[in-house]
């Protein structure tokens, strides 16, 4: 078998971990949450926001989020949640972070609290993909 060369990539390319930022280390943790599947999402979601929580930038920024009345973004009548502000938006979805972090599926929280697939379907699959895109996507945006 043929070994391919490496001469492409520069010194540049890598950033040792001791030289990375808290971004860094961010989009880098943020990339293992790209597919989480109904039985694998609480607990990578969970050890990313104990990561988040420690650092001090981040958490300063959770502790504001979480001053936000979220229960009041909810409606009583299961229809979706009425997040006006990207900060309403980002409070429930570390809302549904802290519920994994309790050991609540996601899918549970998001079907009682009316976060639903646009197409439908009853397959927790698709309740947890709705309430990573609508939701905890947005909270982890870092641009």
């Amino acid at each position: 078998m043929e070994r391919r060369s490496l001469d492409f990539l520069s010194k540049d390319s890598f950033i040792p971990f001791t030289n990375r930022t808290v971004l860094d280390e961010f989009r880098k943790r943020r990339g293992h949450l790209s597919t989480i599947r109904f039985g694998d999402g609480k607990g990578r979601l969970t050890d990313f926001l104990d990561w988040m929580e420690k650092q001090p930038e981040i958490g300063r920024l959770l502790a504001a989020l979480r001053t936000i009345e979220v229960e009041s973004l909810f409606s009583p009548h299961g229809f979706r949640p009425r997040a006006r502000t990207q900060e309403d938006v980002c409070a429930i979805g570390l809302y549904l972070l802290d519920k994994a972090k309790a050991g609540v599926s996601i899918h549970a929280v998001a079907i009682k609290r009316g976060i639903r697939p646009d197409y439908g379907g009853s397959k927790g699959q698709g309740y947890i993909d709705e309430a990573m895109r609508s939701y905890i996507d947005r909270f982890f945006v870092t641009k």
